[in-house]
């Protein structure tokens, strides 16, 4: 009820010319910029695991896999639901009823334009049939999602060659020439370093693209052009090394990649996410428990 008062009392008004022109009432719908907007929204989307956890549990939806009774059902990230079920012909038109339900419920409207469906070891004559009953694309592997490209397999050199290019962008609008050595320093230490830790996070990177990022920041960092090698002017071991060493301070790729790999292990070793159970599940060694 209080909820149901603070959203109705509400007033929006319009800029025209620079000044407010108006007030008139929320009467439908709740604004992505209102502070009860995230609220809300969590709140629905509790519900809508509960009952995608409780329909696991009375075998209205079989799990897609099973390790040590470890079964992932549901994820949610955001805004962003990604369901996990076996391609039984209940399963789906369960999660289906259930998502209607919701839908009606909460008000919000699932974007079939934009979900994927995800199939694996099944005929093409079934995986049409899923796709008529879901109304959804099928998509296959690899594919992105928020930057991260989903794959197979160990990761391959194109699936973060474009950090590279992104690099090689960056300093395309740079006229490192002009710059003095401190502020080539700081770009290398804020930009180019930076520019891949989002990658490194999930993926063990190549050795052969360290090698070609850290020649970029070596090349840019001593002649102020990623591509124009120069003399070294001090070993590029003894330029990673901490300021309290006496040196600059920039971090190795290959150091700062394993770090963030660890932190992720570190996570997974000490979690009780249904997540993290079920890769130590899968993929720990069992004689090691």
């Amino acid at each position: 009820m209080v909820l149901c008062t603070l959203f109705e009392s509400a007033k929006v008004s319009v800029m025209i010319n620079g000044g407010p022109n108006g007030f008139f009432s929320v009467g439908r719908g709740l604004r992505q910029g209102y502070p009860l907007y995230p609220i809300l929204f969590v709140l629905m989307e509790d519900v809508l695991s509960r009952n995608i956890s409780k329909m696991v549990a009375e075998g209205k939806i079989s799990p897609i896999v099973i390790r040590n009774e470890i079964h992932p059902s549901h994820m949610f990230f955001v805004d962003d639901v990604f369901i996990f079920c076996n391609g039984a012909k209940k399963s789906i038109q369960n999660i289906m009823k259930l998502l209607e339900e919701y839908q009606k419920s909460s008000g919000q409207v699932i974007n079939k334009s934009k979900s994927k469906l995800f199939m694996d070891g099944t005929t093409a004559a079934r995986t049409m049939q899923i796709k008529e009953m879901v109304q959804m694309k099928v998509s296959t592997l690899p594919n992105k999602y928020l930057g991260v490209i989903l794959q197979y397999g160990r990761v391959k050199i194109s699936t973060v060659w474009p950090m590279v290019e992104l690099m090689q962008k960056k300093l395309a609008t740079w006229k490192g020439k002009l710059l003095s050595f401190n502020d080539r320093l700081v770009l290398t230490k804020l930009v180019l370093c930076i520019v891949p830790i989002y990658s490194m996070s999930v993926y063990k990177w190549p050795k052969s693209v360290i090698k070609i990022c850290e020649r970029i920041i070596r090349n840019f960092l001593w002649s102020g052009d990623g591509e124009t090698r120069k003399y070294k002017t001090l070993a590029w071991k003894k330029v990673c090394s901490p300021f309290s060493e006496g040196d600059l301070g920039i971090q190795r790729l290959k150091v700062l990649n394993k770090a963030l790999l660890m932190k992720i292990l570190w996570r997974i070793i000490n979690s009780e996410a249904e997540w993290a159970l079920f890769i130590k599940a899968k993929f720990q060694d069992k004689q090691n428990q």
